[in-house]
């Protein structure tokens, strides 16, 4: 087979005849290895129709047992004649080699190049509608003509997607009410807020957790590190202690993760009020426990749906507890918040086992930077990232540019950053002063470095 390729890519390209042999004998390795290296030009332009026609059956036919070879006969199969069934073969073999990016960006060619096309817009906004992009999506089957036969179907789609963008409008909205009350101070309209208290948790010195009751029937633990208080719903004696004894666990498993990665910890202890999805509703809004698996402000951490101490119930304390830490280190000072939420993503990834975002989201996120759709951090310097069009986006976007800074120095690094602004400079100018960069210049590089330059 070495030698067949060697032969292939030296000689000129095969005439059709040759292309159609192979194609009618199933030799689809042979028909791509054939007129892998070949030029469109070294055909006739007569030819590059069939051609590309002969190369779309091969690429059909090795769909559901050969996905990288349909994928490369794909991609053939457009270089020699695109047309929108060779495009719509090349976005769904390239979705099933994992490369949902590839995929968008062949859609989007094909759109260019044949406007109105209901095939092509139905199949990116379903793509963009699986990967949460539902004012894309939106965008883009709007573009299905009225009169075409798949018309009711993107319709359906049409108004799941709207109704989507809805329901985030509005919880983005609540989300970005508690921001800024917390960052008022002010209590949420009509909810019993329950606010840290000033004293109990910094005053306890030992590691070992005393227990309490509080005001408004809440159960209150506390050491050293940690104040943490919950609501009961009626668990006996047996059940406290047990869920409790979670709770301590999770709670010190955030100490260590903070201590390990980020290398500081919090020199006093710190607040913990854990609710249910139903209780963070009561105290926060329906659109807020929909939204956030928990928050940071007014000096204590607030986790939503912690009735059971999951594993994304863990990672989330790992991320507000960074919050903690470095509020306490920069002295209260007022962040970016870009920098705020990047450090705590980050953290996050390394205490998950990873050092960025979810492939997947990877992928979402270098499509939406070639398109010029992911925020900046000028935009995030006093504007949180779930107010963004694309939360997750946005906060892999922060998180990706923490990374980029700690690449000169690592975590120490970003530690005597925060003691720069702590000792009264001013971010931007602590930030240029030790990394020689500004937000814009670390935009631009986590920019670069997603589009794989």
């Amino acid at each position: 087979m070495h030698a067949l390729l060697l032969a292939l890519t030296l000689a000129a390209a095969p005439s059709l005849q040759q292309a159609r042999t192979w194609a009618s004998d199933k030799a689809w390795e042979e028909l791509y290895l054939g007129f892998s290296a070949a030029k469109p030009d070294e055909l006739p332009a007569a030819d590059r129709p069939a051609l590309s026609g002969l190369l779309l059956d091969g690429s059909r036919a090795l769909a559901g047992t050969d996905a990288v070879m349909a994928w490369s006969l794909a991609e053939l199969a457009e270089k020699f004649h695109a047309t929108p069934a060779a495009l719509l073969q090349l976005a769904r073999t390239a979705r099933a080699t994992d490369q949902a990016s590839a995929a968008e960006a062949a859609l989007r060619r094909g759109l260019k190049q044949f406007p109105g096309d209901a095939e092509l817009a139905l199949e990116l906004g379903r793509q963009l509608l699986e990967e949460q992009d539902l004012k894309g999506a939106v965008a883009v089957l709007e573009q299905v003509p009225a009169k075409s036969p798949r018309a009711a179907e993107a319709k359906a789609l049409l108004g799941k997607a709207r109704a989507g963008l809805k329901e985030e409008k509005a919880a983005l909205k609540e989300a970005d009410a508690i921001e800024r009350r917390i960052l008022t101070g002010a209590p949420a309209e009509g909810a019993g807020e329950v606010r840290p208290s000033s004293g109990g948790a910094s005053e306890v010195g030992s590691l070992t957790y005393e227990s309490s009751e509080g005001a408004g029937g809440m159960r209150v633990r506390q050491n050293s590190r940690f104040r943490f208080r919950y609501f009961g719903q009626g668990r006996d004696f047996g059940q406290r202690a047990e869920y409790e004894g979670r709770i301590q666990a999770a709670m010190n498993e955030a100490w260590e993760a903070n201590q390990r990665i980020l290398g500081a910890v919090r020199s006093s202890a710190l607040e913990v009020v854990l609710y249910s999805r139903e209780e963070f509703a009561v105290h926060h809004g329906a659109g807020a426990a929909r939204a956030v698996a928990g928050f940071y402000g007014d000096g204590a951490i607030r986790m939503n749906d912690s009735a059971d101490i999951t594993p994304e119930v863990k990672s989330t304390l790992v991320h507000e507890y960074v919050h903690a830490v470095t509020d306490e280190i920069a002295g209260n000072a007022q962040l970016p918040r870009w920098f705020a939420e990047g450090i705590a993503e980050y953290v996050q990834w390394r205490y998950m086992g990873g050092d960025g975002p979810p492939v997947a989201l990877g992928s979402r996120m270098k499509a939406a930077a070639a398109r010029g759709a992911l925020p900046t951090l000028a935009s995030m310097a006093n504007s949180p990232p779930i107010g963004t069009a694309d939360p997750a986006a946005a906060y892999s976007f922060c998180a990706l540019s923490v990374r980029e800074l700690s690449r000169q120095g690592g975590f120490p690094g970003l530690l005597q950053l925060l003691g720069d602004v702590q000792g009264g400079t001013a971010f931007d100018q602590a930030l240029e002063r030790r990394y020689g960069k500004t937000a814009e210049t670390l935009d631009a590089a986590v920019r670069k470095t997603l589009a794989g330059r």
